[in-house]
This record gives C-alpha cells, sequence and structure tokens, in this order.
C-alpha cells in the first residue's frame, strides 16, 4: 500500500498529526510519502519526531516549491 500525505501549507503541529496518522497506516518498514513545505523549521521539525518515535527519514528530494520526504515506520 501506498500512503501519501500533503502537509503543504500546514504549521506544527498539524504536519506532525497528518504524519503520524499515515505512519499508522502502514506496517513497520514501510515508507509513507509526505509533501511538505520548502522550509527549513519545518523539515528540522520533521526530523527530529522522527528520531524522538523511532522512524527514519530515509529520502528527501527537492521540488519547486516543495520537499517530498520518505518516512519509514520502524516501530
Amino acid at each position: 500500500m501506498s500512503v501519501r500525505v500533503d502537509c503543504t501549507g500546514v504549521h506544527c503541529p498539524v504536519h506532525i498529526t497528518r504524519i503520524e496518522s499515515a505512519l499508522e497506516q502502514v506496517e513497520a518498514g514501510g515508507v509513507v510519502e509526505v509533501l511538505l513545505d520548502d522550509d527549513e523549521e519545518v523539515l528540522k521539525e520533521v526530523d527530529a519526531w522522527c528520531r524522538v518515535t523511532g522512524n527514519a527519514v530515509v529520502k528527501m528530494v527537492k521540488e519547486e516549491d516543495a520537499v517530498r520526504v520518505y518516512i519509514e515506520r520502524r516501530v
């Protein structure tokens, strides 16, 4: 199952809540694709949240005005 979530235009804690809900839809080892604003602070928040929760950012792809982040559910 492929899970994608668009978090553009939202800020903490909304994007974290959406990511958390999306990760609940996949088994451990599954990856969620998240579209985020190209904002350094937002990317830091997501990275920090992943470290705290035991999940992992496995890939980031910069696009024109956004960043596509792939998060692996590890727990």
